[in-house]
């Protein structure tokens, strides 16, 4: 069993870090079936961040890598604590799979952005239609879709618009209630959108976030930090907090 504590008292090992910076992290996408429901995590694994087979991640590679990518060590705590649930799940383990993500009730949850509701089919992997109604929320920074352009950005209303039709769709389908922490997690997941791929700030590349979600694969500034001339604010747990709130009150 991990303990919680200890992540957060674990520091980032330095050396992990170097060795990141050496290896080759050219995009070849992985096979679905050693891949989970998070497309963050899957699109490490394609870029080689995490183990490209998505096996067998330890808890000190996942945070070297998170402070590869600019993210500040009380967020990345965070975040890994999240992942260390699924890891107590199984047994004498002190690593975790992609696919153990896949595990509903813990990380992966019921009114999903781009996965169905368990009860629904595919909860793991990634649907097309879902995502195309989510552009479809979207207002790309303008104040009527009809003035939006691929070229515009997606805003933290667009995708919290998106986070509210996806709960009301949920209820309405008389589905088990999402539970509390799972709800939480939802927002998170929304507002660490625009918080990664927007390098800290509120409006994110659409183009960016089309091939994240469809191909799983991400920004060159994000692959490649050190040589990014812009976006390359640190992400804090601080900044999280800043866009959850804006999610949650766009949501009321």
């Amino acid at each position: 069993m991990v303990s919680i504590l200890s992540v957060w008292l674990r520091p980032t090992q330095s050396k992990v870090v170097e060795t990141i910076k050496a290896e080759n992290h050219v995009y070849v996408r992985g096979e679905d079936k050693y891949r989970g429901p998070c497309p963050g995590l899957n699109a490490l694994a394609n870029h080689g961040f995490l183990p490209r087979d998505g096996q067998a991640i330890s808890i000190d590679r996942l945070k070297a890598v998170l402070a590869y990518l600019r993210m500040s060590g009380t967020l990345s705590n965070v975040l890994v604590s999240a992942v260390v649930q699924v890891i107590n799940s199984k047994p004498n383990r002190s690593t975790f799979d992609l696919q153990d993500l896949s595990i509903h009730g813990l990380l992966e949850h019921d009114a999903s952005l781009t996965r169905l509701d368990v009860r629904d089919g595919d909860n793991v992997h990634f649907q097309p239609e879902l995502f195309e109604l989510m552009l479809a929320d979207a207002t790309h920074g303008h104040d009527h879709k009809s003035q939006a352009n691929e070229d515009d950005s997606y805003t933290i209303r667009d995708i919290a618009r998106t986070r509210a039709r996806r709960t009301l769709e949920h209820q309405k389908s008389n589905a088990p209630a999402v539970p509390l922490m799972s709800k939480l997690a939802s927002i998170l997941e929304a507002a660490a959108v625009p918080v990664c791929l927007g390098g800290g700030g509120i409006n994110v590349s659409l183009t960016e976030m089309k091939t994240l979600f469809t191909e799983e694969k991400l920004p060159d500034w994000i692959v490649n930090p050190s040589a990014a001339k812009e976006k390359t604010r640190k992400l804090t747990a601080v900044g999280l907090l800043g866009m959850i709130f804006k999610a949650v009150g766009l949501l009321l």
